[in-house]
């Protein structure tokens, strides 16, 4: 599923007393491009995306004081378009209130303290529980057989991929070498956001040279005409397990190839960027048993400071 919509409210104590940030009503699409003037919120917006991933998919817990979420979520379910509307309000590091609908059918209901109840699967009964008031109802009760409703929410959550564009975006981080010929069927990028070295490893594993070819493709669309992308040992002396390796690329007027720590950092943000990108693509491809890509089968993918950064004068835009 994706997020199609989203309201955001938190309230904070500041020199010139109590104060509100807010957004209303947000409507997002396939592809959305917040601009904005410096300190305007674009930054913001992401944090709190990101924020509410990690609480759903219970990675983290409410330890900020304040913040209300309304969000509106679409599922396609074969050609029929599910909504499903979710809300949490936070207060104290403390959940005050949380609700999660389905269509008009209220699955989940929790109060202050931690009571409130979840329908069961079929729809039928009211299941009264209580959990810690500083733990989500839709994370503690989340079971696919009992409570298979937070399953998408929480699936949603956990996939959500934020790249932080104006960052080094994991130019310091390498992966190590592996055997080649052990591949994988799944792949979470979400947890390698920094580190495309890692993902283009286990991506070009599983995928091979197509992979290699949409990153290049993308590299020439902006100016950075290459003609190959590997993966490099790093000399280390001796080294003890699995050697260290590092993203290469090879420009076509060049006779060698430019490592990732030789890059300018307007490069290698765009190659980490084509490289994580295309990551998810074909990763979200590859589980849809040959059926096209829906709305929601791919990860959300929200990017801060896309742009910053870049060679502008050798980089162009087609």
């Amino acid at each position: 599923m994706f997020l199609k919509k989203i309201s955001y409210q938190e309230r904070a104590l500041g020199p010139a007393g109590s104060q509100t940030w807010q957004i209303d009503d947000l409507e997002l699409g396939q592809i959305n491009l917040i601009v904005g003037k410096n300190s305007s919120g674009k930054s913001r917006l992401v944090n709190l995306i990101g924020n509410l991933s990690q609480l759903v998919s219970g990675k983290l817990l409410p330890r900020y004081n304040s913040g209300s979420w309304v969000v509106e979520f679409e599922r396609m379910k074969g050609e029929a378009k599910e909504l499903q509307l979710y809300e949490l309000e936070v207060k104290d590091q403390l959940i005050v209130r949380e609700q999660f609908r389905v269509g008009k059918t209220q699955i989940m209901s929790r109060a202050r303290d931690g009571s409130g109840f979840v329908l069961n699967r079929k729809n039928t009964e009211k299941v009264k529980y209580k959990v810690p008031e500083d733990q989500l109802m839709a994370v503690v009760r989340r079971d696919e057989i009992q409570h298979p409703y937070f399953d998408q929410l929480f699936k949603w959550g956990s996939s959500l991929c934020v790249y932080r564009f104006g960052s080094d975006f994991g130019r310091n981080n390498v992966t190590a070498y592996e055997n080649p010929y052990v591949t994988t069927d799944r792949f979470s990028m979400s947890n390698f956001s920094d580190n495309p070295a890692h993902v283009f490893k286990k991506t070009l594993e599983r995928f091979g040279d197509e992979y290699r070819q949409l990153i290049l493709s993308d590299l020439s669309a902006v100016g950075y005409n290459c003609s190959d992308i590997v993966l490099t040992v790093i000399p280390t002396g001796i080294v003890i397990g699995l050697p260290p390796t590092q993203l290469a690329v090879k420009e076509v007027e060049l006779n060698c190839f430019t490592t990732q720590g030789e890059m300018s950092q307007g490069m290698f943000r765009v190659l980490a960027l084509a490289i994580q990108i295309n990551a998810n693509i074909l990763w979200a491809q590859s589980l849809m048993l040959g059926r096209s890509l829906k709305p929601g089968d791919c990860p959300m993918i929200v990017i801060d400071d896309i742009g910053e950064g870049l060679d502008f004068t050798r980089s162009k835009v087609n």
